[in-house]
């Protein structure tokens, strides 16, 4: 088995004005033949970050991941590591991530930079 790598990245904009439930996702990026997209969500009291892909039934992979988001001045991040398998088949895009991967306030008050979110989800 090959170990593959690479990093997602994306600035959100607008984040701020998301209501209960309304989310936002990154431009599909594809890597080893693979499409792949980041998706964020406000969740209540939280920020929600997920990681979607879309696999044929035959396909599936062991993957670690760090998602980050980055504060406004760039001093400090916020990251969350997990280890999960992404199998083929239905629904067609799966996703892992975080329903409450940090608190809506804080990623306001710390985190956003004149409205817009820096992301990031590096893959191993």
């Amino acid at each position: 088995m090959t170990q593959k790598e690479f990093t997602l990245k994306n600035e959100f904009k607008n984040v701020g004005k998301l209501k209960h439930f309304e989310d936002l996702d990154s431009p599909e990026e594809e890597h080893f033949g693979v499409k792949w997209k980041i998706n964020i969500q406000q969740n209540g009291e939280h920020l929600a970050m997920y990681l979607y892909t879309n696999f044929n039934e035959n396909q599936q992979v062991y993957a670690d991941f760090t998602m980050t988001t980055f504060s406004k001045n760039k001093e400090k991040t916020h990251s969350v590591s997990l280890s999960n398998v992404y199998e083929g088949g239905e629904p067609p895009l799966l996703n892992w991530g975080l329903p409450s991967f940090m608190i809506w306030k804080t990623m306001e008050k710390e985190y956003l930079n004149r409205g817009n979110l820096e992301v990031e989800f590096m893959l191993k």
